[in-house]
């Protein structure tokens, strides 16, 4: 955790002291593209240590990715950045080599992007609500973390889409799929809350 804080810290230091020689268009990008490898590089940890021990718990690695796409959404919260960062995982993890979990292994990078993209969608359809509450801290995190989990939980469609299509069983019952999704994703929501910086913020989300 304090690895990350480290790093949003340095991200955001870099996009300062260049602030006057990027084109706006330029700065989100590069750090939105920059956390979305962060969250690759740390999943890829993660999984191989589980896979040391054994364990195959769904949903667990947003712990990870949501914290990191939350981030990157409270810094950009306009447009498609939640969008765009699962596109960059995509693209990441295909270079990586990582597949699908579950079925479209053979679709490539556009099986990852689906996994990844429309809980980034998610994020971007819902995140105009959070606005609402920017006044009101409480509200606001509870927000924050009911969105997270709302979006991680779009996994889930992914993996019934896929599961139907290619005539495969989910990896639990569907319940307890969502419910690991949701707890998952709250988590990682608090987390994203936790780990970023105000000043990495921009001015209009700083509580």
């Amino acid at each position: 955790m304090k690895t990350a804080m480290v790093n949003l810290t340095k991200i955001n230091r870099l996009s300062t002291n260049d602030a006057e020689v990027m084109p706006d268009f330029v700065k989100p990008l590069l750090i939105l593209t920059l956390l979305s490898i962060l969250a690759v590089l740390i999943q890829a940890d993660l999984r191989i240590v589980l896979q040391r021990l054994g364990l195959h718990i769904p949903g667990i690695s947003g712990l990870v990715w949501i914290p990191i796409l939350v981030a990157g959404k409270r810094k950009w919260p306009k447009g498609i950045s939640g969008t765009y960062m699962a596109f960059v995982f995509s693209i990441v993890m295909s270079l990586m080599g990582y597949g699908v979990n579950i079925g479209m292994a053979g679709w490539g990078i556009g099986g990852l992007f689906l996994k990844y993209g429309i809980p980034g969608a998610i994020l971007d359809g819902l995140w105009p609500f959070t606005e609402k509450f920017l006044t009101t801290s409480s509200i606001y995190f509870l927000a924050v973390i009911g969105i997270s989990a709302l979006a991680h939980t779009g996994k889930v469609l992914f993996m019934l889409l896929s599961c139907y299509l290619l005539n495969k069983i989910l990896p639990c019952g569907l319940v307890m799929l969502v419910s690991l999704h949701l707890i998952f994703g709250a988590i990682g929501g608090a987390i994203a809350i936790g780990l970023t910086p105000r000043k990495f913020l921009s001015p209009n989300v700083r509580e």
